[in-house]
């Protein structure tokens, strides 16, 4: 499950804005490689949306089916819902 947690106004280059969602993962447990302790963490991201700024405003908190995972394609962090 991920949730929906924030949302940031973005502009394009043309001047034009628009809304990213950030999103949240569940909790992970991940072993330290320096120190072989283990600690919590969750995996966040950010995703482009056709919404306005209220129904962004109303989605924080949703939950939705999925989790976020990196790929080595790129720098970014993708969702896969």
């Amino acid at each position: 499950m991920v949730t929906i947690i924030n949302y940031k106004q973005r502009q394009r280059e043309d001047g034009t804005t628009f809304y990213v969602l950030e999103v949240q993962g569940g909790i992970e447990m991940v072993m330290s490689q320096t120190t072989n302790q283990f600690y919590a963490t969750s995996k966040k991201a950010s995703i482009t949306s056709t919404f306005d700024e209220l129904t962004c405003q109303a989605l924080i908190e949703t939950q939705m089916q999925g989790s976020i995972q990196k790929t080595k394609h790129h720098m970014n962090q993708i969702l896969y819902i």
